[in-house]
């Protein structure tokens, strides 16, 4: 074998690796997922087609960061087999830490609370983090960018919205958004605080933002669902919601006049 034939055999096989990585095989469909992590299209498309998948059909994800332990593949199987009754599932694979269960095509939302409560459940039992629900997800780009928020912001959001079974990326959004007013340093974050918390006396500050925030991030505007969980009456959660549209100038959840 003369030299030139073995540097096309040699460039034959670094552009085989360079394509299918070390990791594809029937096993399991972790090389799909770094193909998409590391942006690499061509090596996506080529392990899409060999798993039979159209790409184009996922929409959606369920990411649950730090999916660790020495149970975690037994773990994994069962989320598996808990997801496939809800829908049809392209991938269920652990990668960085973290498990990716990503179905294929739309559910009605109806059905996308089941599952992320059945999640959820498991999750709780095992002392897993919580599940984050990953909407929109439609290119390579929005997963990564949806990964990075997870990995930045699903601590946070778990204590803001800690009555919720699972967070949106909407949740996570939120989190990160008062994380970097908190690493903005003290004067900064004295300055935000005055400028709403002036609207208020000592004892409305308990009362009024009490109600405010746990009608705004905890029962979906749900002025029913504020009052079981403060404890008061439906028509005191209705009086004080509307003593906040007057300070305020404008209905509680109006958007985009609520988002501040």
């Amino acid at each position: 074998m003369n030299v030139y034939t073995r540097s096309q055999i040699i460039e034959a096989i670094q552009i085989a690796l360079d394509l299918w990585g070390h990791e594809a095989g029937p096993v399991n469909k972790v090389a799909l997922l770094a193909a998409v992590m590391e942006d690499e299209p061509i090596r996506m498309r080529h392990l899409g087609e060999y798993y039979h998948l159209d790409l184009s059909q996922i929409h959606h994800m369920w990411l649950i960061p730090n999916f660790q332990g020495l149970e975690r593949h037994a773990h994994q199987t069962k989320l598996a087999a808990l997801s496939e009754k809800y829908a049809p599932i392209a991938i269920c694979e652990r990668y960085n830490g973290m498990l990716y269960i990503v179905p294929i095509g739309d559910l009605d939302p109806i059905t996308w609370e089941k599952w992320g409560n059945a999640l959820a459940a498991q999750c709780h039992d095992w002392q897993a983090a919580v599940p984050v629900r990953c909407q929109d997800v439609t290119t390579p780009a929005l997963v990564r960018e949806a990964v990075q928020l997870t990995q930045e912001a699903a601590s946070d959001a778990a204590v803001i919205f800690y009555r919720q079974p699972v967070l949106t990326l909407g949740n996570l959004r939120l989190a990160k958004t008062a994380r970097e007013k908190l690493s903005a340093g003290e004067q900064n974050i004295n300055a935000y605080l005055n400028r709403w918390l002036s609207l208020f006396n000592q004892r409305e500050q308990t009362e009024l933002l009490q109600t405010l925030t746990t009608y705004l991030l905890d029962t979906h505007q749900n002025a029913a669902a504020t009052a079981a969980f403060l404890y008061v009456h439906p028509n005191t959660v209705k009086y004080r919601l509307n003593k906040l549209a007057g300070r305020f100038g404008f209905p509680v959840g109006q958007m985009p006049d609520s988002w501040a």
